[in-house]
């Protein structure tokens, strides 16, 4: 039901606020990286688990259309990491446990606005996130593969600083709940203007 709300809000949004005539640079695109933690403010996932490898990284693409000198509708795609689970190394077991690789990744969907203060940006967006978790458990009889997906809020802040008409340098904090546990990211790239 959440969810619903808030893609309902954005799509009425983005029909409202008018066409993007007479605004330069329209378009833009780009690119950032990071990393994320967790609810707790500790490295993602924080578990009592023997984990032998976290990639607590995230990456992430973008897509935006200004619809005004103010507002923008953003896409994205999110690589969000994952874990490999467990390091056995220093346990003697008589029939060895399994052990689980999973990755994480999501799009995303959700209106920008922005407030120019000289040539930096300011920006918040809210927006939805769709993610899927998958991994492979590996050990005892078979391999399985097991997933789960969803869709949550997805809330951001951030600035961006304008290098060259079409170059923007840009730093940004994003929140969100994926898999059951709050996420919170927080990156930096490049964005073009066309």
């Amino acid at each position: 039901m959440k969810t619903r709300w808030i893609l309902t809000c954005v799509i009425l949004f983005g029909s409202v606020t008018g066409s993007a005539v007479g605004v330069e640079n329209r378009w833009y695109a780009g690119a950032t990286v990071g990393q994320w933690m967790d609810d707790e403010g500790a490295e993602f996932p924080n578990s009592g688990f023997p984990f032998s490898s976290i990639d607590d990284g995230i990456a992430s693409g973008f897509l935006g259309l200004r619809l005004s000198e103010r507002f923008a509708v953003e896409a994205g795609y999110y690589d969000l990491g994952g874990f490999v689970c467990c390091d056995y190394s220093s346990v003697d077991f008589v029939v060895q446990p399994p052990t689980f690789d999973f990755d994480r990744r999501g799009t995303s969907l959700g209106v920008v606005g922005t407030h120019p203060v000289g040539r930096f940006q300011l920006f918040a967006k809210v927006g939805v996130l769709s993610w899927k978790s998958e991994g492979t458990i590996i050990g005892f009889q078979e391999n399985r593969t097991v997933s789960e997906d969803g869709t949550d809020a997805l809330f951001g802040v951030g600035v961006a600083f304008r290098a060259a008409k079409v170059l923007d340098f840009r730093v940004q904090w994003e929140f969100s709940e994926v898999d059951g546990q709050d996420l919170q990211a927080l990156t930096a790239g490049l964005q073009f203007n066309f």
